[in-house]
């Protein structure tokens, strides 16, 4: 398999939690803009006692330490002791519309079968889009949702795309990375703003809770594409010119080459090994070749996979998928309805940003699959036309 999926995420959690963007891990530091005065005045005027305890037993125990998380929770005591009723119901609207956030998402989400199926031929786009929308749409616990069947739904038929002329068809392409791209930034940064300038009421010193829900989306998704794309590309190594086997050849040529040992002179093996490196690296250049092409070429201008009978694992792991789907959507609503010191203004906007992330998302797959189905009835309707004459 010719793409890794953790690694793109790597630049972007050590990006937005870097300092320079003025987030940090402690608490109490940074509130939401809108009536940012309230809970800040009160933690630093009427609780500055309380303030400095937690700010001084984070630096000298650590943020995990029981001392710095009895200090923070008694300093969430006192901000909530010295509010006024108006300000603490506020808060509580705004937990209850944060609480809706994850399964409001979830529709919008796509499915790992969708992912799955898109990562076959655009395995990057399909990671940046799980990225972007950081949720899972969930299928009936012990319900395969085989990717292959996707195509024949009669609800994609709105969004065909015909073949196009290679430059506008490179142009969607780039179109579609950079609002996916647009979308994971938005995502990502919203997160951790939530993660640094509110508190989780069930830990008070955490800030990661909101990013550990994204990336459980992000793995589910994973869980289903990887056995898929096995599969598919145990077929394609078959039928498409590829290095996937490249692997095997090599243990395949050692144990030849072993064999012949005591027959052939030690020149002659060199010699051997030379032709045989030469030509694993000539199917890896091609196959890095066929792949990029791939990547950047919408789905309209390529054909869709082959169907295949999945194993038995593919099929277990489909429903795990399933079933950690609804996990997702219990664990996500019981972070985001634990946040505190948010306004209902600022869980609102929070609230637009992830919907248009996860709309722009939702867009580029459902133009993806409008491209697939396109390029599937082009290629039933050349063998039809092929086997007309034939049967004359």
């Amino acid at each position: 398999m010719y793409y890794i999926f953790p690694l793109p995420v790597l630049p972007f959690l050590v990006l937005f939690t870097s300092p320079a963007f003025g987030w940090t891990a402690l608490k109490y530091q940074n509130f939401f803009p809108h009536h940012i005065h309230v809970p800040q005045n009160i933690s630093r005027i009427n609780c500055s006692a309380t303030l400095q305890d937690y700010v001084q037993s984070a630096a000298l125990n650590g943020l995990r330490n029981k001392w710095t998380i009895n200090a923070c929770y008694n300093h969430e005591s006192c901000i909530f002791d010295h509010a006024d009723e108006a300000q603490k119901n506020n808060w509580a609207s705004a937990q209850v519309l944060l609480g809706l956030v994850p399964t409001l998402l979830a529709n919008l989400g796509p499915k790992p079968a969708e992912i799955a199926l898109l990562s076959f031929r655009r395995p990057i786009l399909s990671f940046l889009l799980c990225m972007g929308t950081g949720t899972i749409y969930p299928v009936r616990v012990s319900q395969y949702d085989d990717p292959n069947l996707l195509l024949l739904g009669e609800d994609l038929k709105f969004s065909h795309i015909g073949l196009q002329p290679p430059i506008r068809a490179l142009a969607i392409s780039a179109g579609q990375y950079l609002f996916a791209l647009g979308a994971v930034v938005n995502t990502l940064t919203l997160l951790v703003e939530i993660g640094t300038n509110a508190v989780v009421s069930f830990d008070c010193t955490s800030y990661f809770f909101p990013l550990i829900w994204w990336l459980i989306a992000v793995l589910i998704h994973i869980m289903a594409a990887v056995p898929f794309n096995m599969v598919q590309r145990g077929w394609l190594e078959n039928k498409d010119v590829s290095g996937a086997n490249t692997v095997g050849s090599m243990r395949a040529s050692e144990r030849a080459l072993s064999d012949q040992k005591g027959k052939t002179t030690w020149t002659k093996q060199s010699v051997a090994w030379v032709r045989q490196l030469v030509r694993v690296w000539g199917r890896g250049v091609q196959y890095i070749i066929h792949a990029t092409r791939s990547e950047i070429t919408i789905c309209a201008n390529q054909l869709p996979p082959g169907k295949l009978s999945p194993p038995v694992s593919v099929v277990f792991l489909n429903y795990c998928c399933g079933a950690l789907g609804y996990f997702h959507i219990i664990f996500g609503t019981m972070i985001f309805s634990s946040l505190l010191f948010i306004m209902h203004i600022d869980a609102i906007l929070s609230i637009s940003r992830l919907v248009v992330s996860a709309a722009l998302c939702r867009l580029i797959l459902v133009m993806e699959f409008g491209g697939m189905k396109s390029s599937q009835e082009r290629r039933s309707s050349d063998q039809l036309f092929t086997q007309e004459p034939a049967s004359k």
